[in-house]
């Protein structure tokens, strides 16, 4: 039973949660309340007051637009929760305390007010406190939309250079795949065709992006919010990282060189740090299967299942094959991603689904779990189902 006490939570603790936490904690205000004095109070207007004051205009004719801000804020998947306040600081302290939980990260991929350092000294502290490693998942290669854009406009801005060889497709997660018709790469952007709706739909800001095309390179796998992660990371002693879209020998490579540069400047006598290699495209299994652990000792794999399953749009069949193998290269590799995603749908219960994913998963030999971020909105039902249905499930699955 022990092995499978290794499940890790992604947990996106945004430093906003720390910094109103201090607020009301230095007298700002009544503990969970928001002072006059606050930065919300300062720079934003509570609307749920003004509409319980009768103090809202009316709004005419804007019935498609309320229900698409509807259906944006009640989305149960894929969103970056942000834990604001004197109650989410306990539920991040309950969650990263919970016996279950192994480790936590934090996705450099969201948006944050706060410097990389500020962050990492916040959720380094915490990680201590609990006695629980805190794994920086840097973007390296992972395709996001750089700016707002009107689906109907038929182009986007992505947050990396690139080479494009079409034909292609290219997936917005949440609004599907999309036609390439043509490309700009020295603007980064992309030209689509548009699909027919009465509605206006936008591609967001860091919304993931994947492309399938006859030639699709992106150039770097180090942003340089990476590196400046990186470089807090050392300040603050944290050495395990996760790298996002690994694809080659070389990306591990430069890491490891760019660490260490980073690292001199603090000390002489930082380890080399441990990473663990998102598998996530097509590419990146190409890699796995000439993989010796022997080769690099401190990395272990990730097999990162939503990203993957949708870089083998045009080979589905071959998708548990290459599951299979991340799991062979490395007994000890992680999986994650969209595991007990029924827990996250309205009735938020465990499907026939989920446990039938769990325990082929785990037939196939993986013994460590990493489930999304969304789950610190279901915690408690997420690990009380754990507790009691999925560990028995893994051992069943094991005789």
């Amino acid at each position: 039973m022990a092995q499978y006490l290794s499940l890790i939570i992604f947990i996106l603790l945004l430093p906003v949660a720390w910094y109103l936490y201090r607020q009301n904690k230095s007298g700002g205000g009544k503990a969970g309340a928001f002072s006059s004095g606050s930065v919300l109070a300062k720079y934003a207007r509570d609307l749920t007051k003004l509409a319980v004051l009768g103090k809202l205009d009316p709004v005419i004719g804007r019935e498609h637009e309320i229900s698409r801000v509807v259906e944006i804020l009640s989305r149960r998947t894929k969103n970056n929760p942000v834990l604001a306040g004197s109650d989410s600081i306990a539920l991040a302290e309950k969650i990263i305390s919970h016996p279950l939980v192994g480790d936590v990260r934090y996705n450099t991929g969201g948006s944050s007010p706060y410097s990389p350092r500020k962050i990492t000294e916040i959720l380094a502290s915490m990680a201590k406190a609990y006695r629980k490693e805190l794994y920086i998942d840097l973007e390296g290669r992972q395709v996001r939309v750089a700016k707002w854009s009107l689906q109907s406009r038929g182009s986007v801005v992505l947050n990396h250079d690139f080479e494009l060889e079409l034909p292609g497709i290219i997936n917005f997660r949440g609004c599907g795949w999309f036609k390439i018709i043509g490309a700009k790469p020295e603007q980064r952007k992309i030209y689509i065709e548009p699909k027919r709706s009465k509605a206006e739909n936008f591609f967001g800001e860091s919304q993931s992006v994947n492309v399938v095309a006859k030639k699709f390179i992106v150039k770097g796998n180090l942003s340089r919010s990476d590196l400046a992660f990186m470089k807090a990371a050392c300040r603050y002693g944290v050495d395990h990282f996760m790298l996002s879209f690994v694809e080659s020998r070389q990306d591990i490579v430069n890491f490891y060189r760019q660490h260490l540069k980073l690292a001199r400047t603090f000390s002489e006598m930082i380890p080399k740090p441990e990473l663990i290699l998102k598998i996530e495209s097509r590419k990146g299994i190409e890699l796995v299967r000439s993989w010796s652990a022997d080769e690099y000792p401190e990395c272990r794999l990730m097999a990162a299942r939503d990203d993957l399953f949708l870089s083998m749009v045009n080979e589905r069949e071959k998708y548990l094959g290459a599951l299979q193998l991340i799991i062979e290269k490395d007994p000890q590799a992680i999986v994650a991603s969209r595991l007990m995603s029924g827990l996250l749908e309205a009735n938020e219960e465990m499907t026939s689904g989920d446990m039938a994913d769990l325990a082929l998963m785990s037939l196939f030999g993986y013994k460590h779990f990493m489930l999304s971020d969304s789950m610190s909105r279901c915690f408690d039902i997420a690990m009380e189902d754990w507790q009691k249905i999925v560990l028995p499930l893994l051992r069943q699955a094991k005789t």
